[in-house]
């Protein structure tokens, strides 16, 4: 049986979307402020499309998978499909939403382990597992997006779109 998890998080104002979302799509540097990402091998590279290959340890279970990613740059939304890995099924997706008080991030994923025994027995503890995971992974990107210089940002862009 699948298993939904959904989990978000609160970027204070002054942040703005392009750039929480920016962060999401560089796969390879989620290891470097996510504490659970062993990592991230970048398989194809593409403007809308890529594949990945992660490597994660959650409460001390290593996982692994590969997925195709897809991302759409006018609606902020970054979506994965497992094709190869340690759950018959582990797909989501990354939403950045404008909110009234700054930009939520919504990290949702739908797995499947694949041997209903190990789903009944480990099921409840794997859910409670991936919740705090990703809320810590969520938690994690607001701080290194709060911790982003903006003003910096800007400058070099407005520096590079006068050149």
């Amino acid at each position: 049986m699948k298993t939904r998890v959904s989990t978000s998080t609160l970027i204070k104002k002054g942040y703005p979307r392009g750039l929480v979302f920016d962060k999401i799509k560089r796969l390879q540097d989620h290891p470097k402020f996510m504490p659970d990402v062993r990592s991230v091998q970048i398989l194809e590279q593409g403007r809308d499309t890529g594949a990945s290959e992660w490597d994660v340890d959650i409460d001390g279970c290593p996982l692994n998978w590969k997925e195709r990613d897809t991302f759409d740059h006018d609606n902020f939304v970054f979506e994965f499909r497992t094709i190869e890995g340690d759950f018959e099924m582990f797909d989501g997706r990354w939403e950045v939403l404008d909110a009234p008080d700054g930009v939520r991030v919504v990290f949702t994923v739908e797995y499947l382990v694949g041997i209903p025994v190990i789903e009944d027995i480990i099921g409840p503890i794997l859910k409670a597992k991936i919740e705090k995971n990703t809320q810590k992974m969520l938690d994690s990107l607001r701080d290194e997006v709060e911790n982003t210089d903006v003003e910096g940002i800007e400058a070099a862009a407005e520096i590079a779109a006068s050149m």
